[in-house]
């Protein structure tokens, strides 16, 4: 058909990806109006459901809706007839519309700006976006992306936590009340800024704890990392919290100010997370996107033991394929591992000054980029029980771990080996 054809009629497209915006761009063009995009990702939220999270297949009526995917046309038409009711002559393959102008008229449109102001549901669309910019910028000045580019980054922020899941990756239930605090977010800062000079690219940061949310200065680090030496870097990130907390005024406004850049991410853990869908409410109310996927099982995470060897080999060959294998800045240091900093910290392995870079001590940019390239000799002591990254759904995973219900809870501080 003519892209003609479609003027004065109510338009949807989707899924959302950049095809989908050349697409919208080029409707324009042709002089028709576009009313909205949507997704089948159950991340997203909408204006229309302000108070409720949504799976956001039936978000419109009486529309054409335009289907920009060719290898999932046949699944996506079928779930929108069968599941949503639509009109299968009103379903339209991209693929089957002769567009008067040509992408050529458009190349010039579809740029971040038009995507911040211009797509209100939450996808990954401008995570990828922003990606392309900065791999592109690193490209442009002849800067590998393998080089000082890491899987991804994490900042805790304390180790507290309202929750005391006994298998807990921030070791929560081994710290005692006195060992339990907020880290300076000041000097938190003042680290991360240091270590943002020597990096060219991070795709994502997350935002840990304990349980972040209890921090009562997390706005300034939202505020830091909304600036431009961040966002010159990062491509997103998120805050992981358990459910069982609200969001602060103050959080929510420093969020507001760059909202494509952040994502909430919610783990419900079924009775434990208290407050989840207060909290979902809040977020669809300040318009704050968030993630959530509902768990009932995950797997032991970080239990020590001693290891059959130290050797850099062995513990590459365990690390290999570990979920747990990103960057993490801990109270001043930065470890290989967001479970070791915890082990180090409550001295559950040897003292050893290679597992860390210590931030208060000089460093460089050579030495921070042969520590990314190591292995720490503390990984040796993890049993690998957060083994998730298998080479294929039928292979063993020597290092994986027993499956259990998901935040099974201790009671009290359960005791554990300490090394001086």
């Amino acid at each position: 058909m003519k892209s003609t054809e479609l003027r004065g009629k109510k338009i949807a497209i989707g899924q959302i990806t950049f095809t989908s915006i050349k697409t919208y761009h080029m409707l324009k063009q042709d002089g028709i109006e576009v009313s909205m995009f949507f997704d089948r990702d159950y991340r997203m939220q909408h204006r229309k459901y302000k108070n409720t999270p949504i799976f956001p297949w039936a978000n419109f009526h009486d529309v054409y809706v335009i289907l920009t995917s060719q290898n999932r046309y046949n699944e996506l038409k079928k779930m929108l007839v069968n599941s949503c009711g639509y009109p299968e002559e009103q379903i339209i393959l991209l693929d089957n519309i002769e567009f008067e102008c040509s992408e050529l008229d458009v190349s010039g449109e579809y740029d971040w700006t038009w995507l911040k102001n211009n797509v209100q549901d939450v996808s990954d669309a401008f995570i990828h976006y922003k990606s392309r910019i900065l791999q592109k910028r690193l490209m442009d000045k002849n800067i590998p992306t393998s080089d000082l580019a890491v899987i991804g980054a994490a900042i805790g922020i304390n180790n507290r936590c309202t929750l005391n899941c006994e298998y807990c990756a921030a070791q929560m239930p081994y710290y005692t009340p006195g060992e339990k605090r907020d880290y300076d977010i000041d000097n938190t800062i003042e680290k991360f800024d240091r270590f943002l000079d020597y990096m060219d690219y991070i795709p994502y940061l997350s935002i840990l704890g304990g349980e972040p949310l209890l921090h009562p200065q997390l706005h300034k680090l939202v505020h830091y990392l909304n600036g431009k030496k961040a966002q010159e870097k990062i491509v997103h990130t998120d805050i992981l919290t358990n459910g069982t907390l609200l969001l602060s005024d103050e959080l929510i406004e420093a969020i507001k100010e760059n909202p494509f850049f952040w994502k909430i991410s919610v783990s419900p853990y079924g009775v434990h997370s208290k407050k989840q869908y207060e909290l979902f409410k809040q977020l669809n109310e300040a318009g704050v996107p968030y993630y959530s996927r509902y768990m009932v099982y995950w797997q032991k995470f970080g239990q020590v033991t001693e290891p059959e060897d130290t050797g850099e080999e062995y513990i590459k060959n365990k690390c290999e394929h570990c979920a747990c294998r990103v960057l993490q800045f801990e109270d001043g240091k930065i470890y290989r591992c967001q479970i070791l900093p915890h082990f180090d910290l409550l001295r559950r392995i040897p003292y050893d000054e290679r597992n860390f870079i210590d931030c208060s001590k000089p460093y460089g940019k050579k030495e921070l980029l042969d520590f990314l390239r190591s292995y720490s000799p503390g990984m040796a002591y993890c049993n690998g029980n957060h083994q998730t990254f298998l080479q294929s759904e039928n292979e063993k995973d020597a290092f994986g771990g027993d499956m259990i219900p998901v935040a099974e809870q201790a009671k009290g501080i359960l005791p554990c080996k300490r090394y001086e």
